[in-house]
């Protein structure tokens, strides 16, 4: 069943390949239509830093919040501190600020930096503690007519008569031990401090009964139990009377940034026009929600523009690093600035706005989106390279490597979408965008970034394969060559090694090998001509490995295939082929392509079990139709084993001389292959010492003028 959806999904990825590659200009276009809209979208994200925005709106606390705000209006205030250096001055300063703040009632309903005395004097007892407030309606009750005529004849001679009663009854009522026992400063303290303040309300020759009165309360309010304000300095100051306070009202909440812009750009210019009328005045410091809002949203969102400028940056650096090209380069970066720009506008259109927690998706998707991007933009290049046309390289780009993008974009978006489930609104808007985002970079690198890659080929008219071709008279040369004294010739899927320079057969392609096999089969008359199927056209399907087969013998002209192994799926395949008339020759011991399940190029079948199980390998494949086996690397004790109880021919490599005949690379026997050569290999010939001393020979002459020779 697996099989089967792995099928579908690799047919449903060439689909989407082929449409690409057909209409790559139609998909440009519609990337850069999308791109533009994107960027419009992405301008109006808002980006909100109020924590209760991350919260889940049906929180009790955040209701009760809500409702304040709405009943009572903005709960926060900016706070203003002027220097008072110059207390005139700064007390100048600070009426004349505070009458152009509340210039436009829209932003600043009222300031507050000054006490309104009267009003605190007149609900003073409000401030009294409770247990004196108690204590003061005793004494008042207890003592209510000596009081009343106390107030009805307010001279000094009466109040201190007054006082001596009050005293007296004290006494009599046992409240006090004795007239003597009294401390008279209780009362004389405060009496001699009203008498001092009418003194100082006399000398300086005031008229008014309400200042007397604010003076001498101002007296009594400086005890440590009473009302800690002083009725001579109305304003706001510190301590040591060198900062005054000025708290400024707003008539919003400072969670809307683009209002605490508005609002602090407001009370900036009339502090600057305050400044102007008072020059020399320092200017006053500034902080509060507002404040703080509109300079974090600044700091926010220079760290998200840093950020992801970074990460982008080092993505490149290492992308350049590793790949050392241009083209390379510009074919990922910009997909992945296209991928950000379109999640911002999704998340315009989904949400609406940017949290603290959102903001970080950027560097979250990049790390993501350069993993596709160089899956696909890797496969592609490799296969360029190999050989493959456009179409070609695209169809095994978007089938090998797509496949498993989707898969593991589909899970990787099921883990952050289920995040959605959280009650905080900023992981779930952090699981929404993640989520989009991702769907969006695989709809990028699996749609757009393959037609890039198509347009760019196409632009360079470079549609058809990539790969050099070896040169096809040495070819042709060496099948001559052979012809004359061997019975069979094998085009093995080692020129990827001895050729084409790479590590094992597996970049080999089916297009390469019926390119150098018909190179050889035209120099052949006489030998037996066989062709390896390469790796990369098994796997795929039983029906995909039939029609290279096919190939092989059709436009090749070789006369057999060659296969490795003798899994199940082996087997079925030369059952079906040796039954539909094509010749099949097996590989069994150390088979190339599959050097990494074997651990590298190692001797196969040391145990007993393991021979054994190569023995039934062998067996099996001749019960499937196979002509002929070969054993390569192999011990020469189990070859003789296998070659004296299977009916078909053996052919060794590395399997000692027991089989019954012998195969070797071209490149080995010739000794042109100077990297590597196995040591069962014997060089017939040393070309590769021929031809560095013929290059060698060549260059030396032509810098010594000896060639070309002076024509007589």
């Amino acid at each position: 069943m697996s099989s089967e959806n792995s099928g579908v999904r690799v047919r449903v990825m060439q689909a989407a390949s082929r449409l690409v590659y057909r209409r790559y200009w139609l998909v440009i276009a519609a990337a850069v239509a999308v791109t533009a809209f994107s960027w419009w979208s992405s301008r109006k994200l808002d980006l909100k830093l109020n924590f209760v925005d991350m919260l889940s709106p049906d929180d009790p606390a955040v209701l009760a919040y809500q409702g304040a705000v709405k009943q009572f209006g903005a709960l926060s205030f900016l706070f203003v501190v002027v220097d008072m250096e110059d207390p005139g001055r700064g007390r100048a300063f600070a009426d004349d600020l505070a009458s152009r703040l509340v210039e436009d009632k829209d932003f600043v309903p009222r300031v507050f930096y000054k006490a309104e005395i009267d009003k605190y004097l007149d609900d003073a007892l409000l401030f009294l503690k409770p247990e004196e407030l108690e204590l003061l309606a005793k004494t008042v009750e207890d003592n209510r007519d000596e009081l009343k005529r106390m107030a009805a004849d307010p001279g000094l001679a009466s109040t201190l008569e007054g006082v001596t009663r009050v005293i007296g009854g004290y006494v009599a009522r046992g409240q006090i031990d004795s007239v003597e026992s009294f401390d008279p400063a209780m009362v004389i303290g405060p009496l001699r401090e009203m008498v001092r303040a009418a003194k100082t309300y006399a000398a300086e020759g005031r008229g008014d009964p309400a200042a007397l009165r604010q003076t001498l309360l101002s007296q009594v309010m400086k005890a440590d139990r009473q009302l800690p304000i002083d009725p001579s300095e109305p304003y706001i100051l510190s301590r040591d009377k060198k900062r005054m306070l000025m708290l400024v009202s707003s008539s919003r909440p400072s969670e809307d940034f683009e209002w605490c812009r508005a609002y602090m750009e407001y009370v900036e210019g009339k502090i600057s026009a305050s400044m102007k009328k008072f020059p020399g005045q320092p200017r006053p410091l500034i902080t509060g929600n507002a404040a703080v809002m509109r300079d974090d949203n600044r700091v926010i969102r220079h760290d998200m523009k840093l950020t992801t400028l970074v990460s982008f940056s080092c993505i490149m650096l290492l992308f350049a690093f590793s790949f050392r090209n241009l083209s390379s380069i510009m074919m990922v970066g910009v997909p992945l600035a296209v991928g950000i720009l379109w999640t911002m506008a999704a998340g315009y259109w989904v949400i609406g706005h940017l949290t603290p927690i959102t903001a970080i998706f950027g560097a979250i998707l990049m790390g993501m989106g350069i993993d596709y991007a160089i899956l696909i933009l890797s496969r592609y290049t490799e296969e360029r390279h190999s050989g493959r046309s456009v179409k070609e390289a695209l169809d095994q780009a978007m089938a090998q490597s797509g496949t498993g993008i989707i898969a593991g974009a589909l899970a990787t978006c099921l883990a952050f979408f289920s995040m959605t489930r959280s009650s905080f609104s900023g992981g779930r808007e952090l699981g929404v965008m993640a989520g989009m985002g991702i769907i969006i970079f695989v709809i990028i690198m699996t749609v757009v970034l393959p037609a890039l890659l198509v347009a760019w080929d196409r632009s360079r008219k470079s549609v058809g394969p990539t790969q050099k071709k070896w040169d096809p008279k040495f070819m042709r040369l060496a099948a001559t060559a052979a012809d004359d004294g061997v019975d069979v010739v094998l085009v093995g899927d080692s020129l990827g090694m001895v050729i084409q320079g790479h590590p094992n057969t597996l970049p080999v392609t089916l297009e390469q090998m019926l390119y150098h096999t018909a190179i050889v089969s035209r120099g052949l008359s006489h030998a037996f001509l066989v062709m390896d199927i390469p790796f990369q056209s098994l796997p795929a399907s039983r029906e995909e490995a039939v029609r290279a087969c096919v190939r092989a013998l059709s436009e090749s002209r070789a006369q057999a295939v060659k296969i490795e192994g003798f899994t199940p799926y082996v087997l079925d395949l030369v059952s079906h082929l040796t039954s539909h008339g094509i010749p099949v020759m097996g590989h069994v011991g150390l088979v190339p392509q599959s050097v990494h399940q074997l651990g590298g190029f190692r001797i196969q079948g040391k145990t007993p079990e393991a021979g054994a199980k190569l023995l039934e390998g062998v067996q099996k494949l001749q019960d499937a139709g196979a002509f002929s086996v070969v054993l390569e690397a192999v011990p020469h004790e189990l070859a003789r084993e296998i070659t004296a109880r299977t009916a078909i021919p053996t052919i060794g490599i590395g399997a000692g001389p027991h089989c019954d005949g012998q195969v070797l690379v071209s490149y080995d026997l010739l000794g042109l292959n100077e990297t590597y050569c196995p040591r069962f290999v014997k060089k017939y010939a040393r070309l590769a010492e021929t031809v560095k001393a013929a290059m060698e020979t060549y260059a030396r002459e032509v810098r010594d003028g000896l060639f070309p020779e002076t024509q007589s």
